[in-house]
């Protein structure tokens, strides 16, 4: 959200994860389908709020909500500047 970027249709499918050298190493997320973004310089909140919920939605059945938490604690703290993102891959 913070490149401008507000995918769509962001579900699991739609991300691949590259894991990162040795069992600690920064795994790279890559989103793909990029025909669904909509580009912009600044998304509302009510518009990140939403497409999170919609990404949450997949998540109810296979993980716990103690698990989909632990994903927007981070993701908060992302936002605020509290924890760096892993490097580019």
């Amino acid at each position: 959200h913070d490149a401008g970027c507000l995918h769509q249709d962001l579900h699991p499918g739609n991300i691949l994860v590259r894991r990162g050298p040795g069992p600690d190493g920064p795994d790279a997320f890559f989103v793909i389908d990029l025909d669904t973004i909509a580009p912009r310089r600044r998304h509302p909140e009510s518009a990140r709020v939403a497409n999170l919920a919609r990404f949450d939605h997949y998540f109810w059945f296979r993980y716990s909500a103690t698990d989909r938490y632990r994903f927007l604690k981070h993701y908060a703290k992302l936002r605020e500047g509290r924890v760096r993102p892993s490097p580019k891959a």
